[in-house]
C-alpha cells in the first residue's frame, strides 16, 4: 500500500523521532558514538560476494529452507565495522589503538581448535606468523617450531579441514554464520572450504523464549540433577528436530524418563526368550527397516525422526509382534537379536542406559564402540511384512466399526476383493493422471463388460490409492498377495481378539449386499 501511494497519488514518507531510551538486555543504557579513523571489513565488495555465494551453492546446509536466508544476508551486508577502542580483544595487528571486535574476530575459530591442544606445548613468543603459514597453507620453514611437531599439527590440522559441518543457532546467519563463510573463502585455497552447515532452533520454556535478562531459563546442570543425562537428552533429541524451537516441559520431560524405564523392561524381559513362531520373521524383517530408516534419518541430521524410528517405532512393532504370538507365549529367540541391535540404534540417544543394558545382555566391551547396525537383507521379507499390514489395517478397521455400533457382535464376516478389482489398482496406480483412470480402466475390455460395476469401483479404488502411503502402493502393484489365504492363516487370532466366529469369503463368490464394496487391501466387513 505504502509503495503504491508513493507512485500513484504524490505521498510522501513522514519521519518521526523516538526520544526513548535505547535499553541493553543487561539493563543499561546504549550509546552510540561515531568513532573517526575506524576500520570495516569490505564485505559490499561484489567479487567477494561472488565468491561466497559460489562456495554456498556447493554446500550442504540443513535445513534447505535456511539457503534464501544466507543468500538474502550475503546480498545485505555491507562494510562492517570491525574493531573498537575498548573492552576485551585482540589488538589489530597494524594499528595496536584498536580492539577487533568480537564477531570479526570469531570468523575461522574452528580452524584454531583443530590445533590448539598441540599450541599449549609451545611458548607463546614462538607462535609467529611463519608458523601459522606453515600450518595452515604448507608454505615456508619456519625456524621457531621444530619441523616434526610442525608436521603432526599440519596433519591434524588436515585431518579435520575442509570441516565437514558448522553447527550453531539461526540467529547468527545475519552475522557469525556468513561472516566466516567471507573469511574462509578470503583465507584458504578451494580444497579447505567449508562443506555444510547445520543451524539450530532456539529453546522455549513453557512456550516462552528463554531469556537470562528475563529469568526465563533452565540450568542444564540443574535438568541434569533432577531428571538424569539419558532423559535430558532424549527429550532433546526428541521434541524437535535440530533446526525447531524445542520448548522444555518438565512434565513431558518426566514422561520421557518412563519410556527409558519401558524401554529397560523390555529389554530384561527378552533376555531369556527362546525358541521359534510363525510371526518372528515378520518383526525380524520390520527390524530391518527400522535400522535402515534410523541411520537415513541421522545422515540427514533428523534426529528427531531417528528417535521415531528407533524408539517408538521398535516398541509399536514389539507391541504387534507380542500380540500376534500364541496365548501364552512370551516370545521367541528372535527377541535377543532385536535387544541387541535396539541398545546399539538407541545408544547415541540414551548412552548410559544402554552401556548397562550392553553389559546385561552380555556383551563385551562398550556399547558406544560396537559396530552400527546394519541391514540384513536375508531377513527382509516383503511378502510377510505386506500380509501382516493387511491384517493389522483390517483389525483396526473392525475396531473403529466396533466402536460405532450399540450392540454385542455375534460373528464377522469379511470379504476380500476378486481379482479384476486387483487388476483394477495396479492401472489406477500406475496412472499419471488420476483424473482420467476412468477413461484408461474402460479401455480394458473386461472392465467395459463389467459396466457401471467397474465405474463405481474405479472410483472408490482411486480414492484408496491416494488414501494409503505412496511406498505401500508401489508394493502392491507389484506384489500377488492372497488376501484370502492371509485372513485365513490369521482366522484364530481374528476369533481370539474378538471373541466370536469369523468367516472369510471371496467377494465375487458371495450375494451378500455389503460384498460390493470390498476393496484391494481393504476387505469388506460385516458384523452381525
Amino acid at each position: 500500500m505504502a509503495a503504491l501511494m508513493l507512485e500513484r497519488y504524490g505521498s510522501i514518507p513522514m519521519y518521526d523521532f523516538d526520544n526513548r531510551q535505547v535499553i541493553c538486555r543487561c539493563g543499561g543504557r546504549v550509546y552510540v558514538k561515531i568513532l573517526h579513523d575506524q576500520w570495516f571489513l569490505e564485505y559490499s565488495d561484489p567479487c567477494w560476494k561472488e565468491q561466497v555465494k559460489t562456495q554456498l551453492e556447493e554446500m550442504a546446509l540443513v535445513p534447505p529452507e535456511v539457503r534464501n536466508e544466507f543468500d538474502r544476508t550475503v546480498d545485505w551486508l555491507k562494510d562492517w565495522a570491525c574493531t573498537r577502542r575498548v573492552g576485551l580483544g585482540t589488538k589489530l595487528p597494524w594499528d595496536p589503538a584498536w580492539i577487533i571486535e568480537p564477531l570479526s574476530d570469531s570468523t575461522i575459530y574452528m580452524a584454531y581448535y583443530t590445533i590448539a591442544h598441540h599450541l599449549k606445548a609451545i611458548p607463546p613468543e614462538n607462535l609467529t606468523p611463519e608458523v601459522f603459514d606453515y600450518i595452515f597453507f604448507g608454505e615456508g620453514s619456519p625456524t621457531t617450531v621444530e619441523r616434526e611437531t610442525l608436521d603432526a599439527i599440519r596433519n591434524e590440522f588436515l585431518y579435520w579441514y575442509p570441516y565437514d559441518y558448522r553447527f550453531s543457532a539461526k540467529d547468527l546467519i545475519s552475522n557469525h554464520l556468513t561472516f566466516q563463510l567471507f573469511h574462509h573463502r578470503a583465507i584458504f585455497p578451494p580444497e579447505l572450504q567449508p562443506k555444510g552447515m547445520v543451524v539450530f532452533g532456539m529453546g522455549l520454556l513453557n512456550g516462552a523464549k528463554m531469556s537470562s535478562s528475563k529469568g526465563n531459563v533452565y540450568l542444564l546442570e540443574d535438568a541434569l540433577e533432577e531428571f538424569g543425562a539419558d532423559t535430558v537428552r532424549m527429550f532433546l533429541v526428541g521434541s524437535a528436530e535440530p533446526w525447531q524451537d524445542f520448548d522444555w516441559r518438565n512434565e513431558l520431560v518426566s514422561s520421557t524418563r518412563k519410556q527409558i524405564e519401558r524401554f529397560w523392561n523390555m529389554v530384561g524381559e527378552a533376555r531369556q526368550a527362546e525358541g521359534a513362531y510363525a510371526i518372528d520373521a515378520w518383526l525380524a524383517s520390520r527390524l530391518q527397516h527400522r535400522i535402515m530408516s534410523t541411520t537415513a534419518a541421522f545422515d540427514s541430521f533428523q534426529t528427531r525422526q531417528a528417535l521415531q524410528e528407533a524408539f517408538f517405532g521398535v516398541e509399536a512393532d514389539l507391541k504387534w509382534y507380542r500380540r500376534r504370538l500364541p496365548e501364552g507365549a512370551s516370545g521367541g529367540a528372535v527377541l535377543q537379536d532385536l535387544c541387541r541391535t535396539w541398545v546399539r540404534l538407541l545408544s547415541p540417544f540414551i548412552p548410559f542406559t544402554c552401556e548397562a543394558l550392553w553389559s546385561d545382555l552380555g556383551e563385551s566391551g562398550m556399547v558406544s564402540f560396537a559396530p552400527w547396525p546394519e541391514v540384513d537383507e536375508a531377513q527382509v521379507n516383503p511378502e510377510v511384512e505386506l500380509a501382516e499390514e493387511l491384517l493389522e489395517r483390517t483389525v483396526e478397521d473392525i475396531e473403529s466399526i466396533l466402536k460405532l455400533i450399540p450392540m454385542e457382535p455375534k460373528g464377522i464376516s469379511l470379504f476380500v476383493a476378486p481379482a479384476w478389482k486387483h487388476e483394477a489398482f495396479r492401472i489406477i496406480a500406475a496412472s499419471t493422471d488420476k483424473t482420467r483412470v476412468v477413461r484408461e480402466i474402460m479401455q480394458n475390455e473386461e472392465m467395459r463388460k463389467r459396466g457401471r460395476e467397474a465405474t463405481d469401483a474405479t472410483k472408490q479404488i482411486t480414492k484408496l490409492v491416494l488414501k494409503l502411503p505412496p511406498d505401500l502402493v508401489k508394493q502392491l502393484q507389484v506384489a500377488s498377495l492372497d488376501e484370502q489365504a492371509v485372513l485365513e492363516g490369521a482366522r484364530s487370532f481374528l476369533e481370539h481378539e474378538f471373541g466370536v466366529p469369523v468367516t472369510i469369503q471371496d467377494a465375487g463368490e458371495s450375494t451378500h449386499p455389503k460384498a460390493s464394496g470390498a476393496l484391494p487391501f481393504k476387505p469388506a466387513i460385516v458384523i452381525e
